[in-house]
């Protein structure tokens, strides 16, 4: 019995030394970057900026004059009894077990449990005001646990221990909430504060900016604290529809898909040389109003004939030559001679247009590295009245005619990386991304 003793206290010795380098270790490598925010152009005041991270797909929504505060996940301080804000029990976990999480402010939390190796077994993001808030917590198979609790201006941790022997998936389910006495802060729209984002170096994050009539998207891979600038330019049809623009290399570009809708035809309408057509996806009315309303209006945007897209673009802005389009390919890497060439081209140059990742199906170009990189977000086509994958494909107009009934497209597969140029009947409807004059 002295020996079995011995051992187990040799074992948790050594543990207890595990962990405590391991988490030297991180300490060492972690990086955390503060990221300011500021404005030019046409506008010097920004009222929200939406950020998602492209690789871990969190997403948040800050005032313009908050401070983001990336601070990567695996950068805690180690401490087996954790605070008494954070209450796992009972620990070990033997099929159920409670979370008691009491939050000093409100704002958006993460929930994140990752194995000892790193390796992220759960993840998810709770809107959740100042106080008590209980949740329920199964199916986490059989090991050892870090449950780390990112909350505006606090990061707790706590070690977790599960003695489940057979399990389907990590789920948690919120109980409960009280009120608790504790010091906030006012959440005013006009007090700065630093929100908490969690972070791992070399993720691609993308922040949309909006300001009033205006909008701005870039994407970032931090690599230090710095002022992040949005010069906010009009990009605004004809209806007052105001759209987000992105910057790829010289090029500006709607980050977004035109919906300008002067009137609509019934989506099945066969398609005409000369005269203009408007269709929103599986719409079959000719009540713009109607039309607007509909869903896929407010994701997808409206797709034309020839005729309708040669007059569709806002005001300083056109329908993209093809020689435009080489423009952006070869910013983004694409080479002389591919440019040049029909079908699907270049390497990744499609994922890295590519954007709402939830929209398109899997395959090749969403599980790109490079994913999102331009800013630009290409969206798939959308659900049509036919069997057709609604997140499978996208083809996009160019005014370069190559004879009457015919034009150069781009276009966009969930099985393909690359980015394809084809030609394309006058009489077909597609997408459009207008470019800055």
């Amino acid at each position: 019995m002295k020996k079995i003793k011995s051992n187990i206290k040799n074992i948790l010795l050594i543990l207890n030394i595990f962990f405590s380098l391991l988490f030297v270790g991180l300490n060492g490598i972690a990086q955390d970057y503060l990221l300011n925010f500021t404005s030019s152009g046409l506008s010097t005041s920004i009222e929200s900026i939406e950020v998602i991270n492209l690789n871990s797909e969190d997403t948040l929504i800050i005032n313009g004059n908050d401070v983001l505060h990336l601070k990567n996940y695996s950068e805690v301080e180690f401490n087996y009894n954790s605070s008494e804000n954070l209450i796992f029990f009972p620990n070990p976990m033997t099929y159920n077990s409670e979370i008691n999480l009491n939050i000093s402010k409100s704002g958006t939390i993460f929930i994140i449990i990752t194995e000892i190796s790193g390796k992220t077994v759960f993840k998810k993001k709770y809107n959740l005001i100042s106080g008590n808030h209980t949740f329920n917590i199964g199916g986490l198979p059989k090991g050892i646990y870090l449950l780390n609790v990112f909350a505006p201006e606090n990061h707790f941790v706590k070690k977790v221990v599960s003695l489940v022997e057979k399990s389907d998936e990590v789920w948690i389910s919120y109980q409960e909430y009280s009120f608790k006495n504790i010091s906030t802060r006012s959440d005013c729209k006009s007090e700065s504060l630093i929100v908490e984002m969690p972070y791992q170096d070399g993720d691609l994050l993308l922040f949309k900016a909006s300001s009033s009539d205006f909008s701005r998207v870039l994407t970032l891979i931090p690599t230090e604290s710095q002022t992040v600038n949005f010069e906010f330019i009009s990009c605004s049809d004809a209806e007052g529809n105001n759209y987000p623009v992105v910057t790829i290399g010289a090029q500006t570009w709607m980050a977004e898909n035109l919906a300008f809708l002067p009137s609509v035809v019934g989506y099945q309408t066969v398609g005409s040389y000369t005269e203009p057509y408007y269709y929103v996806l599986e719409y079959s009315g000719v009540d713009v109003e109607e039309a607007k309303a509909t869903e896929n209006y407010k994701i997808y945007g409206v797709l034309y004939n020839w005729t309708a897209a040669q007059t569709a673009c806002p005001s300083g802005w056109r329908l993209p030559s093809d020689d435009d389009w080489k423009e952006l390919e070869i910013y983004l890497g694409m080479s002389l001679e591919q440019i040049e060439l029909s079908g699907f081209r270049g390497t990744n140059e499609g994922s890295k247009l590519a954007g709402n990742i939830n929209l398109w199906s899997d395959g090749e170009l969403k599980s790109d590295s490079e994913f999102g990189l331009s800013g630009f977000r290409a969206i798939p086509k959308g659900p049509e009245f036919t069997d057709m994958d609604p997140g499978s494909y996208v083809q996009m107009w160019s005014n370069t005619e190559i004879d009457s009934n015919s034009v150069w497209t781009r276009y966009l597969a969930s099985q393909k990386a690359e980015f394809g140029r084809g030609t394309g009947s006058k009489l077909i409807e597609r997408t459009i991304r207008c470019v800055k004059n």
